[in-house]
């Protein structure tokens, strides 16, 4: 087990971060949060508004939390006397997170018409079928099966896991993807992988945004369902007049890629924070 402190130069929240609804197996604890991320078994603790304590059993160091937490991304100058000015600074110290691009991928998948705590219980339920425990203390976790072992799983038995009709899609996307073809896909464009990604079963516009943005970290991606629409109705209500005919939700599903662009031209390409902004935020007081 290694453990330490990290300082950044920047307000971190664990609490914002982690409660945001943008990676499934993390959970509060003795008032931290732990959870699994690359093969290791994480405990972090607040320590200041830019301390964290960390304990860590597993494969990751410290650079790679660093990395993953986003401890020196800065997102303040986007905001500035903008509509969303008063909620970035509600929420400062809120984190977008680089996960592990595997894992992230099939726990969007799962996430298709489901709910949070719903989505845990299955990853967790995938999870053991790594059969490589991390342990932390008295805490014991499973790290996420390898590409590998999930080809050797069908869809009846993804069923009994309880994907649903999400056993399909996972089969599907294990038969065209692996975790190489995944990390090869850093060097390319956006666009390319998103292409490669829809053309998975199950796989539309907003789950392939929240792969790219929540693993590739590719800013420029805005994934928007039913959560973000509520949020796009409540603040740029007169913004969407220009884009939509109707001001509704399934207007906004439907002008989804215009929608994009016209977020990442006011927030300089980095439409996908304000996304995992808005999210937490209409989650928050629902």
């Amino acid at each position: 087990m290694r453990r330490g402190k990290i300082k950044s130069d920047y307000i971190v929240n664990l609490d914002h971060t982690f409660s945001s609804g943008q990676i499934f197996r993390w959970y509060s604890l003795n008032k931290g949060w732990i959870g699994v991320a690359y093969s290791s078994i994480i405990y972090l603790r607040q320590i200041s508004d830019k301390t964290i304590e960390y304990k860590i059993s597993g494969k990751l160091e410290k650079e790679g939390l660093e990395e993953f937490l986003g401890l020196e991304d800065d997102y303040s100058e986007i905001f500035e006397n903008d509509t969303l000015e008063k909620i970035y600074k509600k929420y400062i110290g809120l984190k977008l997170l680089k996960q592990n691009k595997w894992e992230c991928a099939i726990s969007y998948i799962c996430s298709s018409y489901n709910n949070i705590k719903r989505i845990n219980r299955i990853i967790e339920n995938l999870s053991v079928l790594s059969r490589r425990k991390l342990k932390l203390g008295d805490i014991i976790m499973y790290d996420f099966p390898s590409s590998e072992q999930l080809k050797k799983y069908n869809e009846k038995d993804f069923l009994k896991l309880g994907l649903g009709f999400r056993s399909s899609y996972l089969v599907d996307f294990c038969n065209k993807i692996n975790e190489e073809i995944l990390e090869e896909f850093e060097k390319e464009k956006t666009e390319t992988i998103k292409k490669f990604f829809m053309n998975i079963k199950g796989i539309g516009n907003k789950i392939s945004d929240c792969i790219l943005l929540y693993s590739f970290k590719r800013l420029e991606c805005f994934p928007i369902d039913i959560w973000v629409a509520r949020a796009l109705l409540k603040f740029f209500n007169k913004e969407l007049k220009n884009i939509l005919k109707e001001i509704n939700v399934q207007s906004i599903f439907k002008k989804y890629n215009e929608i994009s662009s016209y977020f990442n031209k006011r927030y300089n390409n980095k439409s996908g924070y304000v996304q995992l902004l808005l999210y937490k935020y209409i989650r928050d007081f629902k």
